[in-house]
């Protein structure tokens, strides 16, 4: 007896094939983009991805200047400049962006995504910008609190300067920085979770042992002064034993409030913790820290702050103690060592004042080159 076989199901294996020659490049490209990507998103804060980004931009598009600037939810303004070897400009670009109310400081604050529309608004500044090589601006939403507005000038005969068709806002390498930046918004979003006082909403200890190191190496870097500040509020704890934790806690928010509103937009405001808080001023010399110092006392004393019960106008004076890097000291220990001196001596000589460190009061001048005595004044009337 003979069987039939049935009929056999055709295979779908697959088929191996050599890759063409394009091919090849496709993939190439790929896995280079992939990895300058990568590469990019290993940079951990504004500097690092300007100095990253810039060899790139430069090689693709012929950019000779970039420029990034970072505003987070008027919190805080970081920019950064590559390649960062022209002090001169750099000083230029800061004093931009630390002189109050101009074109700007007003891109920041606004919409940036509309920046390319609106460069009429920096009529004002188109002078020194394209003295200083940028000609073209955009921003950058990161759809949180974060801006960026990325400055450049382009060398490329394909850039007509036409939005539409910039090679540069097109180009792979323009998709790599808003991804890196849009990814360091999250990560400063994270960063501040950890870096931010619950009670007050500004930067914590935490932060201030941060920036301190930071601008520390910057003004050695630069050859810059930069000052500290340290400030007690005085008698506080009266507050708290009158009006209850509740109403302490009320007032502390408004003066943290207040004073964030009169120091600059460069200095760097924290709470050290308690009643203590410090202001860090780049660019600051013994000078300019002792005149800003006094009229940020006496704009404390003179404000009326409320307590919780909303029925008592609080006065509150503050003691300020100051010391400047390198004049007085050259390391951030003894920065702080020399400031938290000064405040202690503004206690004794009767609160609401502001004293700046006098180099024998540690009894050490191993990193001390200034001498003399600094006039003990008061800040305000006392009340």
């Amino acid at each position: 007896m003979t069987t039939e076989k049935e009929p056999r199901t055709p295979s779908r294996a697959l088929t191996l094939r050599t890759p063409a020659d394009g091919d090849k490049e496709s993939r190439t490209k790929r896995r280079d983009r992939s990895d300058t990507l990568a590469r990019w998103l290993e940079a951990d804060d504004l500097a690092a991805v300007a100095a990253i980004a810039f060899p790139d931009f430069n090689r693709a598009h012929h950019v000779p200047r970039l420029l990034i600037v970072s505003h987070v939810g008027g919190r805080r303004q970081r920019m950064t400049l590559a390649p960062d070897t022209d002090d001169e400009l750099r000083r230029t670009v800061e004093q931009w962006f630390s002189g109050g109310d101009n074109a700007l400081s007003r891109l920041l604050r606004d919409d940036p995504v509309q920046s390319d529309d609106r460069l009429g608004d920096l009529i004002s500044m188109r002078t020194p910008l394209a003295q200083a090589g940028f000609t073209r601006c955009t921003g950058i939403e990161t759809g949180r609190e974060t801006r960026y507005v990325v400055f450049w000038s382009s060398d490329d005969p394909n850039d007509t300067g036409d939005g539409e068709h910039d090679p540069v806002r097109h180009s792979p390498l323009w998709r790599h920085l808003v991804t890196t930046l849009v990814n360091m918004a999250r990560m400063e979003d994270l960063r501040d979770l950890s870096h931010t006082d619950a009670i007050t909403g500004i930067f914590n200890r935490r932060h201030f042992d941060v920036r301190l190191s930071e601008e520390i190496a910057r003004a050695r870097r630069f050859g810059r002064p930069l000052s500290l500040l340290i400030l007690d509020l005085d008698n506080f704890k009266q507050v708290n034993d009158s009006f209850g934790h509740l109403a302490g806690d009320r007032v502390l928010r408004q003066v943290a409030t207040f004073i964030k509103k009169s120091v600059r937009s460069i200095d760097v405001f924290c709470r050290l913790g308690g009643d203590e808080f410090a202001v860090l001023m780049p660019d600051t010399g013994s000078e300019e820290c002792d005149g800003l110092a006094a009229r940020l006392g006496e704009a404390v004393a003179s404000k009326k702050f409320r307590s919780i019960r909303k029925t008592a106008d609080l006065t509150i004076t503050i003691s300020i103690g100051g010391a400047v890097f390198p004049d007085h000291a050259g390391r951030e220990d003894r920065l702080v060592a020399c400031a938290d001196q000064a405040l202690m001596d503004a206690k004794r000589a009767g609160r609401n004042r502001f004293i700046l460190h006098e180099p024998d009061s540690l009894g050490d001048s191993q990193d001390l080159e200034v001498t003399g005595t600094i006039p003990r004044r008061p800040l305000a009337p006392a009340r």
